[in-house]
């Protein structure tokens, strides 16, 4: 992207001076004076000089989409070429137009829109599909309109882009999901559409396998995972099947380890940078612990991970609603309240609802985990929370 902006650059330099400057020659003198008076000039000057009011219009636009790009991570080198592309064919347009040149230009307008098109909506557009409404449009109208339409696309892109980098996705039994019954987990459906929208984003994390409730000493389990869009789904994750946030945190040991993996959150921060973290735990802190235990230790983790980044967006997940005999509904209620505070004050956390249209008897295997319809839920609550791109600056 930084070359496409240098080039757009160079041809404002050859449209806005030299392009004018050289088809003004016979007024050399003119142009050397003061320039008191007025000058006959050419037509085709005239029409230089139009482009070049127009592309100064338009530069300012294509220079902040352009960096903006490059501040999101958003890679638009496609779309940014092919305004540029017609942006030269547009200075070239401004020539006189023959009858037979417009139509061999119009056919090869109709061409390069078709493929245009084809490659970003991926139908097969025939090529005299649109060749009624474009051969009869001036050239200069013709080119006017796609570059157009190309910058409308790149604002779209970098509007509508979801920016998120590494992404750790820490909590328990949920986001790790049992190897047994080969559980995917919400982050299995997330990732899909993650994909699908285009984001930018590497899921982080100590470990990548599922949990084996008949070998819990196994680091390898991994559920089914087929590839999707030809990419190879990321088992990057910090899910820990039965821990709480003092075993997070290193205050408790949590139990069968290996298999529910290893280490505290320092131990994990020194492994990676974190730029976007989704929480889903404290559930099994309230089978035993209390409300209040339970949020400053979310609290702490919270700290711990600013701490680490001050950049950080953190989306702190609500607990989902369980069987009565695992966790009363009274405290999953009062935890959620306290996560919601802690949202409340902190610039960098989002309260994330992810139980918003979860029913335990329909969403869940054993009134407690997510079935597939669970894990599709969950995937498409937390992803809907990001698909509006939240600043990364301080200042923004």
């Amino acid at each position: 992207m930084t070359t496409l902006i240098i080039y757009a650059l160079a041809l404002a330099l050859f449209q806005l001076w030299i392009l004018p400057a050289s088809f003004n020659i016979k007024n050399l003198v003119y142009l050397l004076s003061n320039r008191d008076g007025d000058v006959d000039t050419s037509i085709i000057y005239g029409r230089v000089t139009r482009a070049a009011a127009n592309y100064q219009e338009s530069l300012p636009v294509f220079l902040a989409l352009g960096l903006l790009s490059l501040h999101m991570e958003v890679d638009l080198t496609t779309t940014a070429t092919a305004w540029l592309v017609l942006r030269v064919a547009y200075v070239a347009s401004i020539a006189p137009e023959s009858s037979t040149y417009a139509q061999s230009s119009g056919w090869a307008l109709s061409a390069a829109l078709c493929l245009w098109r084809c490659n970003y909506s991926k139908n097969v557009i025939s090529l005299k599909q649109y060749r009624p409404t474009i051969i009869y449009i001036s050239m200069k109208s013709k080119i006017r309109i796609i570059f157009i339409s190309a910058t409308i696309l790149m604002s779209t892109s970098v509007l509508g882009a979801i920016t998120l980098g590494n992404t750790i996705l820490l909590g328990d039994s949920i986001t790790q999901a049992a190897y047994s019954g080969d559980h995917q987990g919400y982050r299995y459906p997330l990732w899909q559409k993650l994909v699908d929208s285009g984001a930018s984003f590497d899921f982080v994390g100590s470990h990548r396998h599922n949990f084996n409730s008949t070998n819990t000493n196994s680091s390898t389990s991994l559920s089914t995972y087929p590839s999707y869009n030809g990419q190879v789904f990321d088992t990057d994750n910090e899910g820990h099947w039965g821990w709480k946030t003092s075993d997070v945190l290193g205050l408790t040991t949590p139990t069968r380890t290996p298999g529910t993996g290893t280490g505290t959150l320092s131990d994990w921060l020194g492994l990676y940078s974190v730029d976007t973290a989704f929480i889903l735990l404290g559930v099994n802190d309230l089978r035993s612990g209390s409300v209040t235990v339970t949020t400053s230790n979310m609290e702490t983790i919270i700290s711990d991970i600013i701490t680490a980044n001050s950049d950080v967006q953190i989306y702190l997940g609500s607990i989902l609603p369980t069987s009565s005999g695992f966790v009363s509904s009274t405290k999953i209620n009062d935890l959620n309240l306290a996560y919601q505070d802690i949202a409340a004050n902190h610039t960098s956390v989002t309260y994330l609802d992810v139980a918003d249209g979860f029913i335990q008897g329909t969403h869940t295997y054993d009134g407690v985990h997510p079935n597939a319809l669970g894990e599709e839920l969950i995937a498409t609550n937390i992803f809907n929370s990001v698909r509006v791109p939240k600043p990364r600056c301080t200042y923004c």
